[in-house]
């Protein structure tokens, strides 16, 4: 009987149906190459992504510092890498497309920046900071953000020492103040963007968006669920339901803290998300953007997702989000006309821990 039990999975296996054509054969050797080449393409699109990503924020940090109280810090526009900065199955793509080794190179540069301005270029090696050697190899990328994030907190002049096709190049920068919340981009296809309140993520999904004003609307977004301290909000209401919760589960012996934090932590999501599409698109109208289409994004949403257009939870229907938007930009327009300051309206009882400003010539997701 034992016998039977052993042999009858081998006979199942063997009535299964099959191929019946002939199959070309691939060779491994060409299985591997091809392997490179796609993920080639992958590090190439992903690359594209992040540029274009930091250069439509860039100007939306520095257009607000303002509004994000003490979150301040002072921004170079440059951006930096070396080859031990990476590891997986994507670092000799991402190697070969950036040109790195072991030293920190440039690898991006927003356009009209400081760094810009002052001339460096994607592909420079820096030699040293404000006459301190920058470090090389493995965790170099580490110790020279250490080096740079000091210089941040202060917005003093930057000297660097660089190294361009084996010539020395010397560059001053006088970084920009802005916004302290970094904008990071993650691989995933996923449609979606966040803040934690620290910083600002987005999925790489998004950026499939061939109009710049919507990933801009969606940086603004986000931007002012971190000024409005939403994430932080978020939290405070949790911890209110689990208290709550503990209460409860104390008097009737069942364990709900978490449904009842869960629950408080869902509580105003829909206003969190309302609010920011309004103070969102005044930070985007603050940097120079053109608004005048931006609710399109709304209808463009609806295409790729109808379900978005007449129903939400956490976040209010796309229509609704469409409307408040047109709304948001009539009212800015109305400002600009009267040459009054482009300060989303009781700013100042939103953030009540701080004054007024002038006018400026861990997650809540999208």
């Amino acid at each position: 009987m034992r016998r039977w039990f052993v042999l009858l999975p081998l006979v199942l296996l063997t009535a299964c149906a099959g191929a019946v054509t002939k199959l070309p054969t691939v060779e491994t050797s060409a299985v591997y190459e091809e392997a490179k080449k796609q993920r080639a393409l992958v590090v190439k699109e992903y690359i594209n992504s992040f540029e274009r990503l930091q250069r439509l924020a860039y100007p939306i940090l520095l257009a607000n510092y303002e509004l994000c109280g003490e979150e301040v810090t002072y921004l170079t526009g440059m951006f930096t890498a070396n080859a031990d900065g990476f590891n997986g199955e994507m670092r000799e793509a991402m190697v070969k497309l950036r040109n790195l080794d072991e030293f920190i190179k440039v690898v991006y540069v927003v356009p009209n920046s400081p760094a810009a301005k002052a001339g460096v270029k994607a592909g420079d090696t820096l030699i040293t900071i404000n006459g301190n050697q920058i470090a090389y190899g493995e965790g170099a990328e580490e110790k020279f953000d250490r080096q740079i994030s000091k210089i941040q907190k202060t917005g003093e002049r930057i000297t660097l020492e660089l190294r361009r096709n084996d010539k020395a190049v010397t560059a001053a920068i006088t970084p920009a103040k802005a916004c302290n919340y970094p904008v990071y981009l993650d691989a995933s296809g996923v449609d979606n963007a966040y803040a934690t309140g620290t910083k600002i993520v987005f999925y790489q999904g998004l950026m499939r968006a061939d109009n710049d004003t919507a990933v801009a609307l969606t940086i603004g977004h986000e931007l002012a669920h971190n000024i409005m301290r939403h994430p932080q909000k978020g939290m405070q209401n949790a911890v209110a339901g689990g208290f709550l919760g503990a209460l409860v589960t104390g008097l009737t012996g069942v364990n709900v803290v978490n449904t009842f934090s869960n629950a408080g932590r869902s509580m105003n999501q829909r206003d969190f998300e309302s609010e920011a599409d309004y103070v969102g698109t005044y930070l985007m109208a603050r940097a120079g953007y053109d608004i005048s289409d931006a609710a399109d994004a709304w209808r463009a949403t609806g295409i790729r997702a109808p379900q978005q257009i007449s129903h939400g939870s956490s976040h209010p229907p796309g229509a609704e989000r469409f409307l408040a938007v047109e709304k948001a930009v009539a009212e800015i327009g109305v400002k600009r006309s009267k040459g009054q300051k482009l300060i989303p309206n009781d700013f100042h009882k939103l953030r009540d821990d701080e004054a007024e400003p002038t006018a400026n010539t861990d997650e809540v997701s999208n």
